[in-house]
């Protein structure tokens, strides 16, 4: 990490920033990835047996995450104050993976609208939060570089979707492609709960 991005203070402190810049890019990564996985995965759910989705209600059920989105994003605040941001952002983190991962196995259309807007919850507080934690490690001009780092993520997840799904729809269908968003509690969430510092 650039010495120009960090505040300025000991070598302790400028690790603890690149670190934190790190370890949140990557888990908005993951959000970009369970945000964007419903397009990728939309044309196989449409041809899913018994569920009969026609255009119209794979648009509202796409519509559902943004209203979880929506009321995370609004929530994240009150909970980071009350929780402190490391806490908050590890919440979103298992909360938008376990939801997400649980579309895997949704038996309706109903049951995966219910879980989107719920995985929607932690999809919004997130990215608040992290944008919040990483700017105190950094100088105050160089915020909105942090900023725009973090919002890279979501892309870039959304690319790894388009890029998993060329290869794992096709072999095993749509619902692996949900399933993947559990790395994030496997793989991700033990690392950032040792590593990931609260706010200063």
């Amino acid at each position: 990490m650039p010495t120009s991005l960090v505040a300025p203070a000991t070598a302790a402190r400028t690790r603890s920033a690149g670190l934190v810049i790190t370890l949140c890019w990557l888990i908005v990564v993951f959000d970009g990835y369970d945000l964007i996985v419903y397009g990728t995965t939309l044309p196989p759910l449409l041809a899913e047996p018994g569920w009969d989705l026609t255009p119209a209600t794979a648009g509202t059920i796409g519509s559902l995450a943004f209203v979880g989105m929506l009321v995370g994003a609004l929530a994240a605040g009150n909970l980071a104050d009350r929780l402190g941001r490391r806490r908050t952002i590890l919440g979103c983190v298992a909360w938008f993976s376990v939801f997400t991962a649980l579309c895997a196995v949704a038996t309706s259309p109903e049951l995966f609208g219910v879980l989107r807007l719920l995985a929607g919850l932690g999809l919004g507080g997130l990215i608040p939060s992290a944008n919040a934690l990483t700017s105190e490690f950094v100088r105050d001009r160089a915020r909105s570089a942090v900023s725009t780092i973090m919002m890279s993520g979501v892309p870039i997840g959304g690319s790894l979707a388009a890029l998993i799904g060329l290869v794992l729809i096709p072999a095993a269908g749509w619902r692996p492609m949900y399933a993947v968003a559990f790395l994030a509690v496997l793989v991700v969430l033990p690392v950032a709960w040792f590593f990931l510092p609260e706010s200063p």
